[in-house]
């Protein structure tokens, strides 16, 4: 057996093992994993909505519909929210596994990544859209790697990625345009290539329908939060490690937490321009970069930016960049580059190994977390109220908010009061002014219930917050959550019971 071949076995041998054991960690932390209300709303949706009424509702909801549409099968034939959470892992172990059998990049590296806390962790457990646009990228990046250019199957992935989120719909986007300039440039409209390009087209506009706002959906707040471009880079690179000069986690560092802000800051822009020069030979790299990373830009600062789960996907896009333009992981790079240029090259490259080994000691202690307290209270909340068979046929109303939709996954067949809209419904109601449910106050709440329910039936109220005087008004507290909530902690219920004739 020649060298070539027995190195080649080795790798696949690594690949293999690598993603057995990514599979074997996601799968572990998955079980122990609480779902919260964005992805209840998803198999909420999926569950108890036809295609054709989900495909309306989604324009409210501001994404097109392919995760939902996935989902769907799961939640209508029964199968419980768990489906969901293993079919999302399923995807994020494809991803793991084409990382370790396909990227160009050398082993170390690509344990770091799939082992990082974006693939590990945010875009591997908590069961949303992202995890397919993760997919759909890698698999671009093989796809546009291979010797052999198959321009249907690139248009068929761009397809789906314009589906996926409004993010992926606009890294589609940024593909489609670098694409069609090498094209231009290389004078190369092949009918194969034509294919492709309306496949890719077809998809953007079945997403551009999905996502015009029914007539009463609410448009984000007309907001400029500039700052957000600091923080997205930060948490893109650094996931969890404190950087906002007001985060509490700061308050140790005393008059030293601003130094300490701005010097991460400046570094890791630093890092995303190394990313820039590298990649800067090969033009479809940068011009991907450039147009996602402004198209990215423009959703967080002017429409809606919620964190971790969004700046990852600015990693995602350096890890495709850096895939497609095959760079050199090595310290010094090429040879015939300046010195300038192999410094600015080996500190990208120190610098990029350093975030990926902080995001792996991130992604332990998160997974460490998930499985030893709760992602949220709905799951303990819900099997309080199946175990009590007295509950059953009580109807539930909710406080403020609308985070009590994460409680119905685990309670099939349930809906909720929401006092906010004053209806029953599972799912949230994009198409109306939700914002205002959040305001209600306590008196209102209860006032709102009374009106409901004014006979004096049994009735169970959730709160997010304990009641003032509940005895006052004719509440006991049944319940509250008494495990340690991690994230989202908002979600931390309290159950209240109205005996039969005690209503005010």
């Amino acid at each position: 057996m020649s060298t070539q071949n027995a190195t080649s076995r080795r790798f696949d041998w690594f690949a293999l093992t690598l993603t057995a054991l990514f599979a074997a960690w996601v799968l572990f932390v998955c079980f122990h994993h609480e779902v919260w209300r964005d992805e209840a709303d998803v198999w909420l949706a999926a569950r108890d909505m036809r295609p054709m009424q989900l495909l309306h509702w989604l324009g409210g909801a501001g994404t097109p519909g392919l995760w939902y549409f996935l989902v769907m099968p799961l939640a209508k034939l029964g199968l419980p929210v768990m489906s969901m959470i293993l079919l999302h892992a399923a995807v994020a172990i494809a991803v793991a596994g084409i990382i370790a059998f396909r990227a160009p990049f050398p082993p170390i590296i690509r344990a770091l990544l799939v082992f990082s806390y974006y693939f590990s962790c945010e875009y591997a457990v908590v069961a949303r859209s992202y995890a397919l646009t993760a997919l759909l990228l890698m698999l671009v990046a093989v796809v546009w790697t291979s010797k052999v250019k198959r321009w249907w199957l690139l248009g068929l992935l761009l397809f789906l990625l314009c589906n996926t989120n409004v993010h992926g719909f606009m890294i589609a986007g940024a593909i489609g345009v670098a694409v069609l300039l090498e094209l231009v440039h290389r004078r190369e409209f092949t009918r194969s290539a034509m294919i492709g390009a309306g496949i890719a087209v077809v998809g953007a506009a079945i997403a551009i329908v999905q996502l015009l706002p029914p007539p009463h959906a609410i448009a984000p707040q007309p907001e400029h939060r500039w700052p957000v471009i600091r923080y997205s880079a930060c948490e893109a690179l650094l996931p969890h490690v404190p950087h906002y000069p007001r985060d509490p986690r700061l308050h140790r560092l005393g008059r030293f937490a601003p130094i300490w802000s701005t010097a991460l800051a400046w570094a890791v822009m630093l890092v995303l321009a190394g990313v820039c020069w590298s990649v800067s030979r090969c033009r479809p790299a940068l011009v991907i970069l450039g147009l996602a990373w402004l198209a990215l830009i423009y959703v967080f600062v002017f429409k809606w930016y919620a964190g971790e789960r969004h700046a990852g996907l600015l990693l995602l896009l350096i890890v495709f960049v850096l895939w497609i333009s095959k760079f050199d992981w090595s310290l010094s790079g090429s040879a015939s580059d300046s010195l300038l240029a192999r410094i600015i090259h080996g500190f990208t490259a120190i610098a990029l190994v350093i975030s990926l080994c902080i995001s792996c000691l991130i992604a332990v202690a998160w997974s460490w977390r998930e499985v030893n307290w709760d992602f949220s209270g709905s799951k303990e909340a819900a099997a309080f109220i199946s175990s009590q068979p007295e509950l059953e046929r009580m109807p539930i109303a909710t406080g403020a908010g609308l985070t009590y939709e994460s409680l119905l996954p685990y309670l099939p067949g349930r809906p909720l009061w929401y006092s906010g809209r004053e209806t029953f419904g599972t799912y949230t109601d994009w198409n109306r002014d939700w914002r205002s449910d959040n305001l209600l106050s306590q008196r209102e709440v209860l006032d709102r219930v009374q009106n409901q329910f004014p006979d004096g039936g049994n009735l169970l109220l959730v709160a997010e917050a304990p009641l003032s005087h509940p005895e006052l008004s004719g509440y006991r507290l049944l319940f509250h959550n008494s495990h340690r909530i991690f994230e989202h902690d908002e979600e931390n219920f309290y159950l209240y019971f109205r005996p039969q004739f005690n209503a005010r």
